[in-house]
C-alpha cells in the first residue's frame, strides 16, 4: 500500500506536509493526509496519529495555526470551516465559518502563520495563503498584561516573547516594505512580497529560534 512504501505516514518520505503548528506546550505538530505528528519538544515517538482521533476532524487539513499569548489557542482550517481549540479541548460553538470569524477571507487555504503582538498593547497578526495571493488578518483583542501575568505563559509565547524585543512589526514591515500595515489587508502577491518563494506554498511555520519564517511549497 502507500502507507507502506513511503507514505503519508512516514515521515520522513519526502512527502509534502498540510501544515505545521507548534503547540501552546512548545511541541511541534506535522500535519500530512489523514496524520500527524508531533517532531519536536520532548518527543521521543514520532509515529503517526491520525487526525480524526485527536482532533475530531477527517483529515487532510488545509492549515493551522497556534495564536503566541499566554492562552495560544489553537486554529486548525479545512475547506469553509475552521476549529479553534485550547489545550486540546474544542471551544464551545466550534467549528465556524471561516467567513464569519475572518470576514472577506478565502476559504480553502493552502497555509497559514501567527505572528505575536509587538508589546502588550500591540495586536497578533495572522498571515493566510492561498494560490498565489496572501491575506493579513489582525486580532482584535488579547489576553491583557494582567491576565498574561496571573496565568503560565504558553511555550511558545514565552519563546517568541525573549526574541521580539518589541521589533516584530518592524521585522515584518521591513520584510515586506509595507509601512504602517492596514490591517486585514489582502489579497497581495505572495511574488511581489516574498521574492524568490514559488508561488504556491503548502505549509508554513515560523522558527522558535530566530526571526525566520520557514515556508514548504510544492
Amino acid at each position: 500500500s502507500e502507507e507502506e512504501e513511503g507514505g503519508e505516514d512516514d515521515l520522513c518520505s519526502g512527502r509534502s506536509f498540510d501544515a505545521f503548528t507548534t503547540f501552546k506546550n512548545g511541541s511541534v505538530y506535522a500535519f500530512r493526509g489523514k496524520y500527524f505528528f508531533e517532531v519536536e519538544k520532548d518527543a521521543v515517538d514520532v509515529s503517526p496519529r491520525l487526525i480524526t482521533d485527536v482532533w475530531g476532524i477527517e483529515g487532510p487539513i488545509d492549515a493551522a495555526f497556534t495564536r503566541m499569548n499566554c492562552q495560544g489557542k489553537t486554529f486548525l482550517f479545512k475547506g469553509t470551516k475552521y476549529w479553534r481549540f485550547l489545550d486540546g479541548v474544542l471551544d464551545e460553538g466550534y467549528p465556524r465559518e471561516i467567513s464569519d470569524g475572518f470576514l472577506l477571507f478565502p476559504s480553502n487555504i493552502d497555509a497559514a502563520f501567527a505572528v505575536p503582538a509587538n508589546n502588550y498593547n500591540g495586536k497578533e497578526k495572522a498571515y493566510f495563503f492561498k494560490g498565489n495571493k496572501y491575506w493579513i488578518y489582525e486580532f482584535k483583542t488579547q489576553p491583557s498584561q494582567a491576565e498574561c501575568e496571573g496565568s503560565a505563559p504558553s511555550e511558545v509565547f514565552k519563546s517568541f516573547a525573549g526574541l521580539r524585543l518589541d521589533s516584530w512589526e518592524d521585522f515584518f514591515d521591513g520584510l515586506f516594505g509595507t509601512g504602517n500595515t492596514k490591517i486585514n489587508k489582502g489579497p497581495l502577491l505572495i511574488s511581489k512580497d516574498w521574492k524568490g518563494l514559488p508561488s504556491k506554498v503548502d505549509a508554513v511555520m515560523l522558527s522558535r529560534r530566530s526571526q525566520e519564517t520557514r515556508l514548504n511549497s510544492s
